[in-house]
């Protein structure tokens, strides 16, 4: 049950909301709790008190109301002491098995029913959380002892009480961050997005109905297609959730409906191949390992009045790489961002040519192209060095068109041409440089040219030596075979050394497995820590890096299964078989989480016979490897 008003005396038609775990941090707790008898008790938010007031809180009484349906019972809250009040923000406990919430109302200490929000919401059997907040962010001062508001129970029905979720990162399609790669400047940034995270604290909870009432009514900037991904968002439009610029009751539901969602970090990602390795969903589990965490307390930037935002230098971005974050809440993963490319081969391809005889007066020491990439394509901002008493300018932009189309053109860049004639280049001009203020560094920000990147040729697939192991080196780490009699199941796992990420190919990608397990001394022979212990040496360590090197494009895309009754059949160590197999499976039939468990597969021997011998081989492609090392069973 949900009642809302604001603005409009009533409550809304009451709606099922899951609650949420956390109920003594952000979502409804940290004050004491007051017993008023009953079966009743309430404790209060800090965020419920204006600077000066922290020590005081609420209680409460407990009255019989015999106009109340059912017999319904009515719980008085009152300030404990003289206080200023943002609002009545509290966590009511109960005895769930002989009451039930059925609304809330605002006592006239907090202001006419039109100008108050309301907002309550069950958060597990036995509790609810009560929000009550006056519109345009007033503090109001109360006595001691003084009503603040009214809390309706009606008769149990004694049914099962709502169940209690833990708190879990958002997973709709309106928390996905918007993240850029500052390609110039070597970094990723990304925005905060938490539809109900008005206070931008990482949770969703009565808090945020304080900024909600302060800017109710205010505007937005969003307006479709211009959304700019490096423009700074006003606190409005973080509360704008429903993007109809105008902050409305609308965006008060967006609390309720959210209430609990909780982003305490977020991870960052890379990949060389993110069409293969992005989340096929908003709630489906990352394949890479994270490259780096920041925790929602680091966020920067004004909170109170703009939207909060992460900044990472320290990365140490790899060429050709996308990369993108997602929110969590424990184990809990949420919505990726958009992915963006960290591509400095692209923006070597861009030059500029100045047009001299265009100068209508002044100096120019140069012209300065800054590069980003964001989800909007690739942004390219024009900069102005060393300019004085210049008041008109033209220049050419050049760029590769097989990369590159030339798509929108905005800031102080009055005009731009391009076409089919003048492929590869764009002129761009301006005659109002005396508006375009001048950085620190002496440097003016003239305007954007965003362009779209042309498709390119798919990169040719690695060639593939040979799916067997090098006989000078490492052999493989061992596929652990066995098998069992009652279900004639044969077991093994993935064996290839070097290939980390147990992908079916030994490339660069395979580096962040050495480096997730750099140090580590793997024990478990069922561990992915294994293959990254590329040598076998028993650590995993910068020497692991040489077995990419030297397996690089080597791989298998399954096993083949084989069986004989004669041992001279099974083929030595690192050589391959030499007679038909019975069966194959697939590499993607591999059990298991690829980035902490050896993969492990299995085939079922049609018939089995009492001394067979079972033994597999790597196979690619109709290319077959050497015998796996620990990969022949006898069937007893």
């Amino acid at each position: 049950m949900i009642a809302l008003s604001a603005g409009c005396g009533g409550s809304a038609v009451p709606t099922p909301v899951p609650g949420a775990d956390a109920l003594s941090t952000a979502l409804g707790g940290g004050g004491a709790e007051t017993g008023g008898g009953a079966g009743f008790c309430v404790s209060a938010l800090p965020q419920s008190f204006a600077d000066g007031s922290a020590s005081a809180a609420f209680a409460l009484a407990v009255e019989r109301e015999a106009a109340a349906e059912d017999g319904g019972t009515v719980v008085c809250i009152h300030a404990d002491e003289p206080c200023k009040l943002r609002g009545v923000l509290c966590r009511v406990g109960y005895d769930a098995a002989r009451y039930a919430p059925v609304d809330a109302h605002a006592s006239p200490a907090l202001g006419a029913p039109a100008a108050v929000v309301q907002l309550v919401v069950p958060a597990g059997p036995g509790v609810v959380m009560v929000g009550i907040v006056p519109m345009g962010g007033r503090e109001v001062p109360v006595q001691g002892g003084e009503e603040l508001a009214r809390v309706v129970f009606g008769a149990s029905k004694r049914g099962d009480p709502p169940s209690r979720r833990a708190s879990s990162a958002p997973v709709m399609d309106e928390a996905r961050a918007k993240l850029v790669v500052d390609i110039s400047g070597r970094a990723i940034t990304w925005k905060h997005y938490l539809p109900g995270d008005y206070d931008q604290n990482g949770v969703v909870g009565l808090p945020d109905l304080v900024p909600f009432a302060k800017h109710f009514g205010e505007a937005g900037h969003w307006n479709g297609n211009s959304y700019d991904p490096l423009a700074t968002d006003t606190i409005a439009d973080v509360i704008d959730c429903n993007r109809d610029a105008a902050i409305t009751l609308a965006d008060v539901v967006t609390i309720a409906h959210n209430f609990g969602c909780t982003a305490d970090h977020y991870t960052v990602f890379g990949s060389l191949d993110p069409a293969r390795d992005m989340p096929e969903s908003n709630s489906a589990p990352s394949r890479p390992p994270p490259l780096s965490e920041i925790p929602v307390g680091q966020m920067l930037g004004d909170l109170v009045s703009e939207r909060g935002y992460f900044l990472l230098t320290d990365l140490g971005l790899s060429d050709g790489w996308a990369y993108w974050v997602r929110p969590r809440a424990g184990s809990s993963e949420g919505t990726p961002s958009n992915y963006a490319l960290f591509d400095t081969v692209g923006a070597a391809t861009f030059s500029t040519e100045i047009q001299p005889e265009t100068f209508l007066s002044g100096t120019l020491e140069g012209l300065n192209l800054k590069f980003s990439d964001a989800e909007e394509g690739l942004l390219v901002d024009v900069w102005l060095e060393g300019a004085e008493n210049l008041e008109a300018l033209s220049a050419w932009v050049h760029f590769d068109p097989s990369r590159f189309d030339l798509v929108e053109v905005s800031g102080g860049i009055q005009g731009s041409v391009s076409n089919s004639e003048l492929a590869g280049r764009v002129l761009v001009f301006t005659n109002s440089l005396s508006s375009i203020s001048q950085s620190a560094g002496g440097e003016s920000d003239l305007g954007r040219l965003r362009f779209a990147r042309q498709p390119q040729p798919a990169m040719a697939e690695p060639v593939v030596q040979d799916c067997s192991y090098t006989p000078w080196y490492t052999l493989d780490a061992g596929v652990l075979m066995s098998y069992d009699s009652v279900s004639r199941q044969l077991s093994w796992y993935y064996g290839r050394y070097a290939d980390c990420d147990q992908d079916g190919l030994v490339l660069i990608d395979d580096v962040l497995m050495i480096g997730r397990y750099y140090n580590d001394q793997p024990s478990d022979p069922r561990s992915a820590a294994v293959l990254a212990d590329c040598n076998g040496y028993g650590v995993v360590s910068l020497i692991s890096l040489t077995g990419i090197g030297a397996h690089y494009g080597q791989g298998l895309t399954g096993y083949n299964v084989y069986a004989t009754l004669d041992p001279s059949s099974v083929p030595p160590k690192g050589e391959q078989p030499q007679i038909a197999p019975i069966g194959h499976v697939a590499l993607s039939e591999g059990q298991g989480d690829p980035f902490v468990d050896r993969l492990r597969f299995g085939f079922t021997v049609p018939v089995p016979q009492p001394g067979l011998f079972l033994f597999v081989a790597p196979e690619r492609n109709g290319q077959v490897g050497a015998v796996a090392v620990g990969g022949v069973v006898p069937v007893p």
